[in-house]
């Protein structure tokens, strides 16, 4: 599919005529051109801010390298406190058994 209509297969209405007579893609081309440079400009001059201005973090270091590390920790954490909720139930449940 092209991108340029062929306007001599319609009327010639006051519509067709300002289409024919518009250079509408040809400055299209030309701002995409000029915002693409831009934005190039606009992320080296940012990404220089940054490496100049990174700063150490305050406050206590992290424990974990990684998100990953920290929700696998997590995820072995709960675990580990289902598991003893599940075995002070049973225990809770035995000495009830027992005092009846």
């Amino acid at each position: 599919m092209t991108n340029q209509l062929d306007l001599k297969q319609f009327n010639n209405t006051n519509v067709v005529k300002k289409l024919s007579k518009s250079n509408s893609i040809d400055n299209l081309e030309t701002l995409t051109n000029e915002i693409e440079e831009t934005t190039n400009k606009l992320i080296e001059t940012t990404t220089n801010i940054l490496d100049e201005t990174t700063e150490k973090k305050r406050g206590r270091k992290s424990k974990y390298s990684s998100e990953e590390e920290r929700k696998e920790a997590r995820r072995k954490q709960q675990r580990e406190y289902r598991l003893r909720k599940k075995q002070e139930l049973e225990e809770l449940k035995r000495i009830v058994k027992e005092n009846q």
